[in-house]
């Protein structure tokens, strides 16, 4: 089996801190039953994980009514999300609605093919489809990565999202891809963006924010505002 659906901890001390504090973090959120009650879950990498900093206040002004636990890791690839989720991170929650984008890391530090990529995302929804069944998941395309579309790690990114796309079924698991929204006619991410071209600035987490919104309500079951 790939090293991508193979559960691993990282143990670099902020990590295991950051793990740690969001254990204990869903004793702050209303329970029943013995279970934390969550409208949205957020689960990834340093892209969700920036919700908290960069996309603080978009988060806010789009569902800060909601109760949301964010999963978010920096630096995570897939194996180290399944890892979290099997320890703990996801017992005794209830969740309405579970956000997932995973892989980037996968595709630009480990550089692995598509296929080993898409398994790593499998994995997890499995996972979360046993652990949490009642919850329905929206899994988001990764996004796009590097200045140029011809760009090995943007190709990488692109062929992974063709394969779990299909993963939506439209009952559990639905798909959305916002990747487009944050490139040129051409195809180009620009460095008012993403400076790294990698990472989103805090205004892009409002067009990110507005991108999901409606999807979001109709997966929660609100009216569309």
């Amino acid at each position: 089996m790939p090293a991508s659906t193979l559960p691993a901890p990282r143990y670099e001390s902020w990590w295991q801190e950051r793990h740690q504090q969001k254990l204990d973090d869903l004793l702050t959120f209303p329970h029943q039953n013995g279970l934390a009650e969550l409208d949205i879950l957020l689960l990834g990498d340093s892209i969700m994980h920036f919700w908290e900093d960069e996309g603080g206040q978009a988060w806010r002004t789009y569902y800060g009514e909601l109760h949301t636990h964010n999963l978010g890791f920096g630096g995570d690839c897939t194996e180290h999300l399944l890892w979290r989720i099997q320890n703990g991170e996801i017992d005794n929650v209830r969740a309405n609605l579970i956000v997932l984008m995973i892989g980037t890391n996968n595709a630009g530090h480990r550089k692995e093919q598509p296929e080993d990529i898409a398994l790593g995302v499998k994995a997890i929804l499995t996972c979360l489809k046993q652990r949490l069944p009642k919850s329905r998941i929206l899994l988001l395309g990764i996004l796009p990565r590097s200045k140029k579309p011809t760009a090995p790690m943007r190709r990488r990114v692109n062929d992974t999202n063709t394969i779990i796309q299909d993963f939506a079924d439209n009952q559990n698991v639905f798909w959305l891809d916002i990747g487009p929204n944050f490139l040129t006619a051409d195809g180009l991410i620009l460095d008012t963006v993403m400076p790294d071209y990698l990472h989103l600035t805090s205004e892009q987490y409002r067009v990110w924010a507005k991108a999901m919104k409606p999807l979001i309500d109709t997966l929660l079951g609100k009216e569309l505002k």
